[in-house]
C-alpha cells in the first residue's frame, strides 16, 4: 500500500482491512534505526503538540523549524512532515543511530506503533492495519496488536485527533463542490485549527475538539456569506 491516509480516496480508506486487537503479525524490532530513515509519515496535530511542548516551542515555531506542510493529494487536508536530514534522509531526531525521543512522551504515534498504522474510517470505526512488510526488524517474531500498540489505543489525544481528521474531511466534502473558490479558505482554517491554535501548557484533546468545531462554524459562516453575496450580484 505504502500510501498515507491523507492522500487516499474515501474508497481506498473504506477498503483497508483492519487488524483485531488480538490479531498477530510477524515483526520484532532490532533497534537498527532503519525505520527512522526514508520515511514520509505525517505528523498528527497531537504529535506536533507533544513535540512542541518537549522542545518548549509553540506549534507554529516547531513546524517552522523542523517541518514542511502541504495539502494531501486526494483529501486536500493539511499535512505536516518532518524535514529529513540531507546527509542520510534520516529523522532530525535520530542521533548516532538511535532515536533521541525514544524514552520521552514526545515520540510521534507512527514511531510508537511502527510497522502498524492507525486509521479512522468514520462512524465510530477505527483501528490499526499493517502496511507494506517493513525492510527492517526480525520477521520471525510474532507480536500481538494489543501488546504492540500499548497505551496508544486509549490515549485521548490520539482519539481527539482522529475525530478531528474525520470531521475536517466532512467539511471538505460538504463545501468544496458547491464553492470551489474557497479551497484556500478551507485549507487555512483547517490547518490552523488542527495544528497551530494550541496552548502547549493546556490539555490537547479539549483544545482539539473545540478548535475543529470552531473551524467548522467559521467555514460554514464564511462560505454561506460568499454564496449569498454571489446571489445578490
Amino acid at each position: 500500500m505504502n500510501k498515507q491516509v491523507h492522500d487516499m480516496t474515501p474508497e481506498e480508506i473504506a477498503n483497508i482491512p483492519l487488524l483485531g486487537m488480538d490479531d498477530t503479525f510477524s515483526f520484532s524490532c532490532r533497534q537498527c534505526g532503519e525505520c527512522c530513515r526514508n520515511q514520509k509519515n505525517i505528523l498528527t496535530g497531537y504529535d506536533v503538540f507533544r513535540l512542541a511542548r518537549h522542545f518548549e516551542l509553540s506549534p507554529s515555531e516547531f513546524i517552522h523549524r523542523y517541518c514542511n506542510n502541504y495539502p494531501g493529494d486526494e483529501s486536500e487536508l493539511p499535512s505536516v512532515r518532518l524535514i529529513p536530514r540531507l546527509k542520510d534522509n534520516g529523522c532530525p531526531f535520530l542521533l548516532r543511530g538511535k532515536c533521541s525521543l525514544y524514552h520521552t512522551d514526545a515520540r510521534p504515534i507512527f514511531c510508537q506503533i511502527y510497522p502498524l498504522k492507525i486509521i479512522n474510517k468514520g462512524d465510530g470505526v477505527s483501528g490499526f492495519y499493517l502496511d507494506d512488510v517493513p525492510d527492517c526488524g526480525e520477521k520471525n517474531g510474532v507480536s500481538v496488536v494489543r501488546d504492540w500498540v500499548g497505551d496508544a489505543v486509549s490515549d485521548e489525544g490520539n482519539a481527539a485527533w482522529n475525530d478531528a481528521v474525520f470531521k475536517a474531511g466532512n467539511i471538505y466534502k460538504k463545501y468544496i463542490k458547491i464553492e470551489p473558490d474557497t479551497r484556500e479558505l478551507l485549507q487555512n482554517a483547517v490547518y490552523i485549527s488542527m495544528y497551530l491554535m494550541y496552548d502547549i501548557s493546556g490539555d490537547y484533546a479539549e483544545q482539539c475538539r473545540m478548535n475543529i468545531e470552531e473551524s467548522a462554524d467559521f467555514v460554514f459562516f464564511e462560505i454561506e456569506r460568499r454564496i449569498n453575496k454571489h446571489k445578490k450580484m
